[in-house]
């Protein structure tokens, strides 16, 4: 394939347990996934979208060749999977959909014509964290073919809340999935996939007081004061918190896919029809402190249908062609519930907001609603010129519509996590002075229109060796602010994103097939790109201001190479260096010790861009022995490492990830007759305490999330 992907098949995730799509990122080059608070964060390349409920993202996430651009979905467990692709850089011709710094393309496993059976069962002790899996398919009759998988997963969490012992996130996870294939003939087979799911999460996230105290000269402010007063845990090295009780989120999904192909004088033609939704809700204390003082509570549901035909020539002709037209509708319902309870003081003794002393504790909701519509065309033309070289053309023409009503109201916080009432209409301008936002209710729309042409260059160099080079634009319609608390129309919508990819690649396999080296070397212009950012108020609250930053460049160079040098002996490697920086990026919003000082904002042209790491890799070594009684021992040694990279849009210095070196490991004992193995799989086995994502806090503390620390899982699995 030329373009730079890598590909986790179903073996490797089940083996190492990998059972989401952050678990993934955590050890792939420059790619980085968390989900936070108002959304989720996913980066390919130093290149994501930034902190916002209303945005599409950057990097798309495609299930079954159904589009989940919503950040809540890279959440989901993963469930009988056929393989995870990363798909590096734009992907507009075939994916289409906004995916211009990338994609994950997730495939699961569709029935076969011949019954099998697979179960697994994980316990990590760290977290008390266990997973069942279990599958099976096979045919019902001639024509029609059946698979089912289930899991249920969980842990009672890795950290402790130091003021009720209870141990935290605790999860609990189900998901279900049930497949149907109806094949009556070589010409024509339907598929039918519906699944769902729930997680739940009680506890809150893994947060612990970061930069409390804070290093000289900057002074604690007083939420770091008050847990060092108290006497409660502060630092990465502490696995407690003092974070308040209720916490916790939940997200349901329900998802139906019908795929049909028809084969017909060479071509084949090709509908995907697809529905998929979910409720979530999240409950969050943003203080640090067992009192409540500011809370929130994000509820979201998202619905969302797609239809696409496509019409494929066959392959090996001189000529190779495909052609679609995609449609998809989306709703979104969004809302932000706030208990300020930590501003009771300062009302109660400031006389101009007297009135509100009744109607303490204030708070607000903020709520967004957005229907969008997305129509495209697409094709693409191949020409097999000669037997070694193929020239590709690729068009994607789309439009999109989008609509959005606004509004936010401040009240009364009649529960921990928002459950605000109005305040009466004479006090709404008094209200507003406190601070939070201000009320009002606006609508709005735009309509975006793109085509984004491609082309890739394509010479087999030998049997096999292989190299590309490709050009590709791309396109993220324009949006709006949900986070927006100002009422002010103006700072409402957002212009699109825009991408101008050069790519030059290397594929080879030599040796017998022995070793294998994939060589990648890009350049990405990107323009407009929507970056959200949160400036903390003097008094305590913030201000979440969105724009589209100037220009941005990605550029760098990507290596992966396997070597089997013996039958049991492999080495394998997975290099990156990435230059992703802004090349103007003027009226940022200012850093934590920027703001101290009085300032609002900065200007980042020539900085870093988020989670960019320079030098970021993996090296693994795997060996296999063959045992007494037909048993197999592999034994395998991994290495992760990165430089240091930016957590914020900001480039806040309080906010950074310094280098590290990770180790990781498993032992696998596969069984005389190959249906039982089993796994012991260790995790930052160097106990790192990596940062995945952080916030403002106060002064120059913050909240900061890691990686579990060190880990280990044992597994059994089971294959007929």
């Amino acid at each position: 394939m030329p373009v730079s992907v890598q590909v986790i098949g179903e073996q490797v995730l089940v083996e190492k347990n990998l059972v989401s799509l952050p678990d993934i990122a955590i050890n792939v080059p420059a790619v980085h996934i968390y989900n936070i608070g108002r959304a989720a964060e996913l980066f390919i390349r130093g290149i994501g979208s930034s902190q916002n409920p209303a945005f599409d993202q950057s990097v798309g996430m495609f299930v079954d060749d159904i589009y989940h651009g919503r950040s809540r979905t890279s959440l989901a467990t993963f469930l009988d999977l056929e393989r995870v692709e990363i798909l590096r850089g734009p992907q507009s011709t075939f994916f289409g959909n906004n995916a211009i710094a990338g994609a994950f393309s997730i495939v699961t496993r569709k029935p076969g014509n011949e019954f099998d059976f697979s179960a697994r069962a994980a316990y990590q002790p760290q977290a008390k964290q266990y997973v069942t899996e279990a599958a099976v398919g096979g045919p019902l009759g001639d024509t029609v073919f059946a698979r089912a998988a289930i899991n249920v997963s969980g842990q009672e969490g890795w950290m402790q809340r130091v003021t009720t012992g209870v141990d935290f996130p605790r999860e609990e996870n189900q998901a279900g999935r049930v497949t149907l294939l109806f094949q009556p003939n070589a010409d024509l087979d339907a598929t039918l996939k519906v699944e769902g799911g729930n997680i739940t999460t009680k506890g809150g996230r893994p947060e612990r007081a970061y930069n409390c105290p804070p290093p000289a000269p900057y002074a604690a402010e007083r939420t770091c004061l008050a847990l060092l007063q108290q006497g409660l845990p502060v630092g990465l090295d502490q696995k407690q918190n003092a974070f308040s009780d209720g916490q916790g989120s939940q997200l349901d999904t329900k998802e139906g896919v019908l795929t049909v192909n028809f084969r017909r004088s060479g071509h084949t033609l090709t509908s995907v029809t697809g529905y998929y939704a979910y409720d979530y809700n999240l409950k969050l204390d943003t203080d640090m402190l067992p009192a409540v003082l500011v809370h929130v509570g994000v509820p979201e549901e998202f619905h969302q249908f797609s239809q696409e035909f496509r019409v494929a020539s066959q392959t090996g002709g001189n000529f190779e062609y495909m052609a679609g037209v995609y449609y998809q509708t989306g709703d979104l319902a969004w809302s932000q519930n706030l208990n300020f309870t930590s501003g009771n003081g300062r009302i109660s003794t400031t006389p101009s907001l007297a009135a509100l002393i009744p109607y303490l504790p204030i708070g607000f909701r903020q709520g967004y609603e957005q229907d969008e519509k997305t129509s495209s065309a697409f094709g693409s033309l191949t020409w097999n010129a000669t037997d070694r070289l193929k020239l590709n053309a690729g068009l994607r023409a789309t439009r999109v519509k989008k609509s959005y009503d606004w509004n936010l109201y401040v009240g009364q916080a009649t529960n921990n996590y928002g459950g605000v009432v109005p305040l009466p209409a004479e006090l709404v301008l008094v209200g507003n002075t406190v601070g939070l936002g201000t009320a009002g209710v606006l609508r709005g729309d735009r309509s975006d229109n793109d085509v984004m042409p491609s082309a890739r260059v394509q010479y087999q160099l030998a049997p096999g060796a292989m190299a590309y080079l490709s050009y590709s634009e791309g396109f993220k319609a324009g949006t709006f602010n949900g986070s927006d608390n100002t009422a002010n129309a103006v700072n409402m919508p957002l212009n699109p994103e825009y991408v101008s990819a050069y790519e030059a690649g290397l594929k080879t396999e030599t040796l017998g097939h022995k070793l294998l080296l994939n060589l990648a070397v890009f350049r990405s212009d990107y323009s407009d790109l929507q970056v959200t950012s949160t400036i903390r108020n003097p008094n305590g609250t913030f201000t979440i201001l969105a724009n589209n930053a100037a220009a941005a460049r990605s550029q760098g160079v990507e290596l992966e190479g396997q070597w089997a040098v013996s039958r049991n002996f492999r080495l394998a490697a997975n290099l990156s260096y990435l230059d992703s920086k802004w090349l103007s990026y003027p009226n940022v919003s200012s850093t934590l010790v920027q703001t101290l000082n009085g300032l609002r904002n900065q200007d980042l042209s020539g900085r870093p861009t988020p989670f960019a790491p320079k030098w970021s890799g993996t090296v693994g070594v795997t060996h296999q022995s063959s045992l007494a009684g037909d048993y197999q021992l592999t034994s395998e040694l991994n290495v992760a490492f990165s430089s240091s990279y930016f957590l914020s849009a900001t480039d806040d210095d309080f906010l950074a990830q310094d280098r590290y070196v990770k180790w990781g490991g498993r032992l696998t004992l596969d069984m005389p007759g190959g249906h039982w193995a089993f796994d012991l799989i260790g995790k930052n086995l160097n106990d790192r305490a990596i940062k995945l994502t952080g916030g403002p806090a106060g002064g120059v503390s913050s909240t900061m999330i890691t990686e579990q620390p060190r880990n280990v899982t044992i597994q059994a699995r089971y294959n007929w």
